[in-house]
This record gives structure tokens, sequence and C-alpha cells, in this order.
């Protein structure tokens, strides 16, 4: 390579995987490299999950969900706002990038979104997923607006059926994204006397709001009480107790 410059190089000593996703961050970068917009026929359906009183179970109910959905031969992307996810620790992966890096890019260069979307993106089970952000206030910089033209862009590309939204208050666009799911999940501790009032608190302030389209489409859950004994392989919640728990409350409210 001596005296060569001004050319990306890629090693062949690596995984096919690595080399195709180096190949498209490539593309991504290249200013002289055009993309063409695709269009979907169909909107993307967006499923959001949250808790007002921050369940532990979140990122395991939402993540089987999308499972769930990947499993039945839907196309699923799945996109955590969650502080802290524990997805290093507990799917034992360090990632380069994460979905900050991915917002940035996508925002500047919209037309490029889907280059830069295959060079992030990993996969659990048959399920696609951002890296969640590394330090959730970086997440705080992106407004309203960023994340509803993003979602545009994911979900008139047509690359994906699904799009499962692991919702805190760590986005600008937590109401627009609420507003815009075609299903809510609200997971609340219905043996909580404290996680019923917090869940009461939180479908008060979207009435006074005006937000009632979103309660409308909401729908209360909780999990089994042994779910944590079950949520150790993340990549096989399905076929466990809380995928079985999961499946019948997603048929339910379909």
């Amino acid at each position: 390579l001596s005296g060569i410059k001004g050319y990306t190089f890629i090693s062949k000593y690596q995984s096919i995987e690595n080399m195709v996703k180096q190949s498209l961050e490539a593309f991504a970068q290249d200013d002289d490299c055009m993309s063409k917009t695709r269009c979907g026929k169909s909107n993307t359906k967006i499923i959001s999950f949250y808790s007002p009183d921050r369940h532990s179970g979140q990122v395991v109910s939402s993540l089987c969900a999308g499972e769930l959905l990947a499993d039945q031969g839907n196309r699923v992307l799945y996109i955590s706002m969650s502080p802290f996810s524990g997805f290093e620790e507990l799917l034992g992966k360090e990632y380069e990038a994460d979905i900050t890096d991915f917002m940035y890019f996508a925002l500047k260069h919209s037309q490029k979104l889907l280059y830069k979307l295959e060079s992030i993106k990993c996969t659990l089970r048959n399920m696609d997923y951002l890296p969640p952000a590394l330090d959730y206030s970086d997440l705080f910089k992106i407004t309203s607006k960023e994340w509803e033209k993003v979602l545009d862009a994911l979900s008139y590309s047509g690359d994906y059926t699904h799009i499962v939204v692991d919702l805190a208050e760590t986005c600008q666009g937590f109401y627009h994204i609420l507003d815009r799911s075609n299903d809510i999940y609200i997971l609340s501790k219905n043996t909580s006397r404290q996680s019923m009032a917090m869940l009461t608190q939180y479908e008060k302030l979207l009435q006074a709001k005006g937000f009632d389209k979103i309660l409308s489409k909401s729908h209360t859950f909780d999990l089994n009480s042994d779910w944590e004994e079950d949520s150790y392989e993340l990549d096989k919640l399905p076929a466990t107790r809380v995928g079985a728990h999961m499946k019948g409350i997603i048929q339910k409210c379909l």
C-alpha cells in the first residue's frame, strides 16, 4: 500500500459480515457515491413499549415482542431509547457505533440513510437492532422534528414491516413517537400501589395535553412474577414463559 493514498482499504482477513458493513460505511462516507431513494408501498407499523414506573422488564418485554414478530416472518427493526440498556453486558458485545451515530449521519445525509443503517445495525435472532446510546445525554440533543424525519425515512424505505421502540423520556420526540405509534404497550406492576399511581399520573398528563388518541391505542400489561428467570438468553426469549406470556398479550391486542 506504500504510496497509495485517497482510497478506502478493507482487510480480507475478517468475517464476511464485517467486510459488508465496512463496504457500506465507505459508500455512506463517499460524497461521490449517490444513492437512489426507495419508497415502500405501505407505511411501516410502529410499536412502542413504555413504563411510567421504569419497570426493569421493559427491555425484555420489548425485545421479546420484536423477536416474536420476526419469527412470524416480519422484517423488524428494534430501537432502544433506554438510558442504560446494558446490552453490551447482556449480549457480550462491544459496539463501535450506536444509535446517536446513526441519527447524526442520517440527518445530514438522509439519502444515504440505508447505507449507514446496514453498516451499524446488528441482528438478534431474526430481528435487526441499532445499538443503544452509550451516553443517553446525546439523545437529548435530537429534536422532535429530527426524530420525525428519520422515522419517515425508515418507515417508507420498504425495508421493514415493523419498528419496535423501547421508549423513554430521553428523547425530545417522546410524545411524537407515542402519537405516531400504531400500538403502545404500557408495562406497569399491577400489584404495586406506587406503580399504579404513576400510571394514573401518566394517563392524566396525556389527557391534559389532549393526547386522547395515545390513550385509545394503549394496552396496559404486567409480566409474570418470575420473568427474570427466563431472561438470561435474550436471543431465546420467544421460547420461554416470558415469550408465551408476551405472545398472548400481543395476540389479544391485535
